[in-house]
């Protein structure tokens, strides 16, 4: 059986329906990755993203399961955990969760599953979590609850490191540090999801600081010790 693009609804429709007709009992149906799945359409758009999603967000409902689609995050590190998912928006904006599993810089081993949107219940906790192996098969050892903050954990920045700048400087530089170069203005603030005269502002302080400076291209900024 082929397993259908999202863009075909009726194929999905039938998948499902084959396996429960098999004596299955499906609950769940998962896309790795998500937009591996749009059949060509451009993940980054957002009315293609809620066309197509949308029908398949219906039918959930109506079939009463849980759709699951994993994804990638991009390498903005500086940026909040919602604007790290890769693509459109509009994948956090449809689903009614969206999780980030992520790497715990501080503690080699350990890992978190962290709330990014919670619209069907608390959301003020993860959970932890392990990669362990039995005799070469892996499985995952689940711990204790959690409250670390999303977006400090995937920033990977030390909590000395943090301290030395108020929030917002820091994920300004944490942002060119990872572009290495040049970065307009525009760009610091659709990454960040902040307006352009907050960012103005902010990289204004920092260049007072001796830490940015204005790019080779007009309307661009840099780190102050990196090569245009």
């Amino acid at each position: 059986m082929q397993f259908p693009k999202l863009t075909d609804i009726a194929l999905l429709r039938e998948a499902i329906d084959t396996v429960n007709a098999q004596g299955g009992n499906t609950k769940l149906v998962i896309f790795d990755t998500l937009d591996s799945y749009l059949d060509g359409r451009d993940s980054n758009n957002s009315a293609d993203v809620k066309e197509i999603l949308a029908p398949v967000v219906k039918l959930a409902a109506e079939l009463h399961i849980a759709i699951l689609g994993l994804m990638h995050l991009n390498k903005a590190t500086g940026a909040k955990a919602i604007n790290r998912i890769s693509g459109s928006m509009a994948f956090p904006g449809l689903s009614r969760c969206s999780w980030v599993f992520a790497k715990d810089s501080r503690e080699p081993g350990r890992r978190l599953m962290l709330p990014v949107k919670i619209n069907i219940g608390p959301d003020e906790s993860g959970i932890e979590y392990s990669i362990e192996s039995d005799h070469g098969v892996p499985f995952i050892k689940w711990g204790q609850s959690c409250t670390e903050d999303v977006d400090s954990i995937l920033s990977g920045v030390s909590p000395r490191e943090e301290g030395k700048h108020a929030p917002a400087q820091e994920a300004v530089l944490r942002v060119l540090r990872d572009v290495g170069g040049n970065m307009k203005l525009s760009g610091l603030a659709q990454v960040l999801g902040k307006s352009t005269p907050t960012i103005s502002n902010l990289l204004r302080k920092l260049e007072a600081s001796g830490e940015v400076q204005p790019g080779a291209e007009y309307g661009s900024w840099r780190l102050a010790n990196s090569a245009t």
